[in-house]
């Protein structure tokens, strides 16, 4: 019999020296650009990490995420040219691959090195917000991070989790939203919950200007929430007692059966959210509203062709069958 909770400690281990060692010989190589070179006015550059490997859901093979950020809009695509240029020359003598994929959803490079691999984004705040968000939510009960671990495991295994379905990211929202509608797990968003906090007076909302899918975009949002190290969170911690009394074999399997084809979830009609309340696209079942990124929507892709021939008949048989034998392959 395999035990679950086990097998996410065992996975979600990381070898964090190991892995700041990487993100150091990363950041001490963008370190040597030389940005005042460059037609752009470079400001003072902060790096962020982000991404399956700070928001509490990562596991040992997840990939690492970095970004940089300016205190102004700089194009993305001008800019990672510039860096990849330079970036391949000074690692040129580490054996290191790397790539720049300008034509991505959102532009990136990408620099494979002794078995790690790195991808680096420009101005990725959302990405830092939405990690720092996830990682709330992973802490507020052990079965959270578990069940949201043990899904993408089952996702990636049964294609699931792939180019062009479901993201982890998306898996991790579908997750999170079935807790808070079935077991009350409390929105960090909500606003009972988050005019409570000290905030800085005057305007909170932060602007966000990015190229997305080649189109320039310029949008505000709200960043805040109940992060895990606020004194409120500890409160909402103890919100939580509805999951102390259903394992996490059950947990899983009424998540299956709440996304299938006949589950409660298309019956209500209501879009995937882990905040907000809107009605179901009928054209896009599976929509999903973004935490803090509203023009995006990481469930649109999902058309019902897709779903049908791809998607809920795996929910289906996962929701028919016993959890241990569907997670026989962790063995």
């Amino acid at each position: 019999m395999i035990d679950l909770m086990l097998q996410v400690e065992q996975v979600s281990w990381i070898d964090k020296p190991k892995l700041q060692k990487f993100l150091n010989f990363i950041i001490e190589s963008l370190q040597k650009i030389p940005f005042n070179e460059t037609q752009f006015q470079w400001p003072s550059i902060k790096y962020h990490s982000f991404g399956s490997q700070g928001n509490g859901f990562g596991t040992n093979n997840s990939d690492i995420d970095l970004t940089l950020i300016t205190d102004h809009y700089i194009p993305e695509v001008s800019s990672l040219k510039f860096i990849f240029r330079n970036l391949k020359r000074i690692v040129a003598d580490k054996k290191c691959k790397i790539y720049f994929i300008r034509h991505a959803k959102v532009p990136l490079i990408t620099l494979y090195y002794r078995g790690q691999n790195v991808d680096i984004i420009m101005n990725n705040l959302l990405g830092i917000l939405n990690s720092k968000l996830l990682k709330s939510y992973s802490l507020l009960h052990e079965k959270v991070k578990a069940g949201g671990i043990l899904l993408k495991l089952w996702g990636k295994q049964n294609k699931v989790i792939r180019k062009p379905r479901i993201s982890s990211y998306a898996m991790i929202l579908m997750w999170i939203c079935f807790l808070q509608r079935k077991y009350a797990l409390p929105d960090l968003q909500d606003q009972i919950y988050v005019s409570t906090l000290k905030q800085k007076q005057g305007d909170y909302m932060i602007n966000i200007k990015r190229t997305f899918r080649k189109e320039y975009q310029n949008f505000k949002t709200d960043p805040r929430f109940v992060f895990y190290k606020e004194p409120l969170f500890k409160e909402l911690q103890q919100k939580c007692s509805n999951l102390n009394n259903i394992d996490i074999e059950q947990l899983l399997l009424k998540f299956w059966e709440y996304y299938t084809i006949d589950g409660e979830f298309l019956r209500k009609k209501q879009k995937i959210s882990i905040h907000y309340s809107e009605q179901m696209d009928e054209k896009y079942p599976f929509s999903i509203i973004d935490p803090f990124d509203h023009k995006s929507d990481p469930g649109k892709k999902l058309g019902r062709k897709l779903l049908t021939k791809k998607i809920w008949p795996k929910f289906i048989e996962a929701s028919q069958t016993d959890v241990q034998q569907t997670f026989k392959f962790l063995r």
